[in-house]
């Protein structure tokens, strides 16, 4: 799993809102417990407000809220017209599936 996609995984852990032993969410995500201590630490100096400490646990202290994201309507009719294809099961995996929604529609709402 690459870093970016484990990083967005603790965020969503955390979400749960209940106190998180770092023993376990490494087991979780298949990290050494020294790894997921780094990364802990990379969201927290990225603004993330998690407390805790190494050998207690630790928890997100206030929600994360992520922006709305606006499409023109010309990127929103292709986005929606390939949802029901996105939604069949197993036809890519999800990083995949992602990173090509990412590439084809999002990059081209941003790029005038």
């Amino acid at each position: 799993m690459r870093r970016t996609d484990r990083l967005f995984e603790l965020i969503q852990k955390f979400r749960g809102g209940r106190l998180r032993r770092g023993k376990d969410l490494a087991e979780e995500l298949g990290v050494s417990l020294r790894t997921l201590y780094r990364d802990i630490d990379t969201l927290t100096a990225s603004g993330i407000p998690i407390e805790g400490e190494r050998g207690v646990g630790y928890l997100l202290r206030d929600p994360i809220f992520l922006p709305p994201l606006n499409l023109p309507l010309r990127n929103l009719k292709p986005c929606s017209s390939g949802l029901p294809w996105a939604a069949r099961p197993r036809m890519l995996s999800w990083p995949t599936l992602r990173t090509c929604c990412l590439r084809k529609s999002v990059r081209s709402c941003l790029i005038p």
